[in-house]
């Protein structure tokens, strides 16, 4: 029998969370973004469906268990549309025995998966540098399937707002039903062709849009070319503790690509920030995608600060 009990976390727990995520991230790459409460708050809701994370605790710690500091959190993040599970694990490398905590908390998770729905695809991403987490999964039949890059700009006082082409503009995105259901469609099209993607239904994807935490409206906006929505930037507030913004999600729709639009959004993005008075504005690219993007965002000045990967485990 383990050592180790899983308790289901509360809202209430988001402050341990958050010094449990931070703790296990720094200890393995110190240069790697910090995540703050209202990615944290994301996390524990979870990032696609609804999911609950619990808490790890070391029964060697204490008589009671639920009376001492957790050592751990994990959650496992269901998808149903592309049925697939995305399992987080964070442990606290003050622990004596890392190792065994580490494959206790990924176990529960492949245990959880198998009670839940046994047919998913498990897709873990953790830090290339975590060379612990990557042996425990590699030593449960994962396989390496994706690498990303986490870039960073710095930012200098009065960053200048893109020369836009003309018959080209950028508008804000509204909340209405109209600017909402354009935004799913012109996201559907733009990563029609990137991995991983799968179409999803427009009240769905409207949804885990508008009920993120880090979402930050100030910074949505479309680009028109002669009067149509043809590219689209999302910002997020994740990186506001260190700061700094983030681009959620850019994507130019594929009749419009190759005409530098990405550029001007990215170029938008930054002058945003600046004018905010941020230090920085981070993002995250998959260093697979097709598109060109890595060769975009170093063009205005992006560079790679760490890196992240994502493992498999196929079942059913």
């Amino acid at each position: 029998m383990s050592r180790f009990s899983f308790v289901e976390a509360q809202e209430s727990d988001l402050a341990e969370v958050l010094r449990l995520v931070n703790a296990h991230e720094a200890s393995v790459d110190p240069a790697a973004p910090t995540m703050g409460e209202s990615g944290v708050s994301d996390l524990m809701a979870g990032y696609v469906d609804e999911s609950v994370g619990h808490l790890v605790f070391d029964g060697q710690q204490a008589a009671n268990p639920a009376g001492s500091r957790p050592v751990g959190y994990v959650q496992l993040h269901p998808d149903a549309n592309r049925e697939l599970f995305f399992p987080d694990v964070y442990c606290d490398p003050a622990v004596s025995d890392l190792k065994e905590l580490t494959r206790a908390a990924v176990q529960f998770m492949v245990d959880h998966a198998s009670e839940v729905q046994p047919t998913w695809e498990l897709r873990p991403g953790m830090n290339i540098k975590d060379a612990l987490l990557i042996e425990t999964y590699s030593d449960l039949g994962f396989e390496f399937l994706r690498k990303y890059w986490s870039l960073s700009r710095e930012l200098a006082p009065g960053e200048p707002q893109p020369t836009l082409p003309e018959g080209v503009e950028i508008r804000l995105v509204e909340d209405s039903p109209e600017d909402l259901a354009t935004l799913h469609e012109l996201h559907q099209d733009s990563f029609s062709n990137h991995f991983g993607f799968k179409p999803r239904e427009r009240e769905e994807w409207i949804r885990l849009e508008i009920e993120r935490e880090t979402r930050e409206p100030a910074g949505n906006i479309f680009l028109l070319e002669a009067g149509k929505p043809v590219g689209f930037l999302l910002s997020a507030n994740e990186m506001e503790h260190e700061n700094g913004g983030y681009v959620d999600l850019l994507g130019v729709v594929h009749s419009a690509q190759g005409k530098g639009y990405g550029k001007l959004l990215l170029q938008w993005s930054i002058a945003y920030n600046s004018g905010l008075g941020r230090g920085k504005v981070d993002l995250n690219v998959d260093t697979g995608n097709t598109s060109a993007a890595l060769h975009v965002y170093e063009k205005v000045g992006f560079k790679p600060v760490s890196a992240w990967q994502q493992f498999f485990l196929k079942r059913g």
